[in-house]
């Protein structure tokens, strides 16, 4: 969450949480929580209903160079890492105190890259993104092999924020 305040004294940028959660066939969905307040989420939207089991979620912040935040994807297995951009919509809701409110909430993928392959999870089992680790505009990968050494990839942007795209040049150790 950031530390900014609008002038009505509320933070300015929210953030939604991004699950993945196993489902009766034990496939797994991915789900958006969107935050309606600074202490509230809102009710969850289904982003995608099967295909998440054994993957690794990572937050980058905006990879895609449109001002709001994506996600990265890895398989765990085969180590691909794939990139997510949302389709994004305000919607209203009423709380519990009758108070309207509207907000933006992701309520479905947009796009997807595949941004590096071969970053398995036996190979790096610790992974994730700070964002912009090498000051080059894009967020970066890190990760932690068995023997706790740490490598990380630098991020590229190769698309536009309307035909994103995107590389991840490494590992340097």
């Amino acid at each position: 969450m950031s530390t900014d305040l609008s002038p009505a004294n509320t933070h300015k940028y929210r953030t939604g949480l991004v699950t993945t959660e196993t489902t009766q066939d034990g496939d797994a969905a991915l789900w958006y929580y969107p935050s309606v307040s600074d202490y509230r989420f809102a009710d969850p939207v289904r982003l995608a209903a099967t295909g998440w089991k054994d993957r690794d979620l990572i937050s980058p912040g905006d990879w895609a160079g449109q001002g709001r935040p994506g996600l990265w994807a890895r398989d765990r297995v085969t180590g691909e890492i794939t990139a997510y951009t949302f389709t994004v919509t305000t919607i209203t809701n009423t709380d519990e105190d009758g108070i309207t409110i509207s907000y933006p909430a992701a309520t479905g993928i947009a796009n997807t890259s595949t941004i590096a392959t071969g970053i398995t999870a036996t190979a790096w089992p610790r992974i994730g993104s700070d964002g912009d680790l090498t000051a080059t505009d894009a967020p970066s990968l890190w990760a932690i092999t068995p023997q706790d050494t740490l490598h990380s990839w630098t991020g590229t942007r190769t698309g536009t924020p309307t035909d994103p795209a995107f590389t991840l040049t490494g590992p340097n150790a």
